[in-house]
């Protein structure tokens, strides 16, 4: 609903249809809409019916933040190769470790940072050795912070069974608790067992992953870069 409230986004939003886009070309559209929503949001709040714009909450930082509905655009992406199979699968558990969400339904990730998010694309397109993606970009929410209006966008990306070995679930964590030997590493994936559905069990479930994904042999030093730059650092 946002999109048709400024008539050039819809425009633009119509030319993509069914469109095959390069990465940049998405980039730039994905950035401009971004800016044009944050420029004018004072008259889209104005315009929006009310049943689209969700009460704001107050952050511990004291930021209004809007929670959007029924916003988003699906873009067809054509993505190059640049990495190797085995170099992006390193990448993406390094994504999977930071705030990149996977499961049988697929990949997401919010982020108010256009270029994270094609950084993403870029290396699941090539993790999967596929020349196209089909990506949806969900606006919402938007904050009011001190330097002015930030939108975040979610991306997300189908389930492929090319993930099936990255998902990590409690199943997973309770058999490698019994096939390591480090009682300390044990221990601790025992405690995180305990408590996975708590919300500290929520937090230790992103350092057993980290665990899981070492004792596969999926984490090297490229897996270092994508988790720094998926924790909110852009790669560009």
């Amino acid at each position: 609903m946002i999109l048709k409230t400024i008539p050039k986004i819809e425009e633009v939003v119509n030319k993509v249809k069914n469109k095959t886009l390069t990465i940049e070309q998405a980039h730039t559209i994905l950035n401009w809409i971004k800016t044009v929503i944050e420029d004018k949001w004072n008259i889209i709040l104005d315009t929006l019916p009310k049943e689209y714009v969700h009460e704001y909450v107050i952050t511990k930082g004291e930021t209004k933040v809007y929670r959007l509905s029924n916003s988003y655009i699906t873009l067809k992406i054509n993505v190059p190769k640049v990495f190797s199979c085995e170099e992006a699968l390193y990448l993406i558990t390094g994504f999977l470790i930071s705030d990149v969400t996977l499961t049988h339904l697929g990949i997401s990730i919010d982020s108010s940072e256009v270029e994270l998010l094609m950084d993403v694309i870029l290396t699941i397109a090539n993790y999967l050795n596929v020349n196209t993606l089909e990506c949806k970009f969900a606006f919402r929410n938007l904050a009011i912070t001190k330097t002015g209006p930030s939108l975040n966008i979610r991306l997300s990306i189908d389930y492929n069974e090319a993930f099936d070995k990255l998902i990590i679930d409690y199943l997973q964590i309770k058999q490698l608790a019994n096939e390591i030997s480090d009682e300390k590493l044990k221990d601790f994936l025992n405690k995180t067992l305990k408590l996975w559905n708590s919300n500290e069990g929520k937090k230790l479930r992103k350092e057993a992953r980290i665990v899981y994904y070492c004792h596969k042999g999926f984490l090297n030093k490229l897996s270092v870069i994508t988790w720094y730059f998926g924790d909110g650092v852009s790669s560009r």
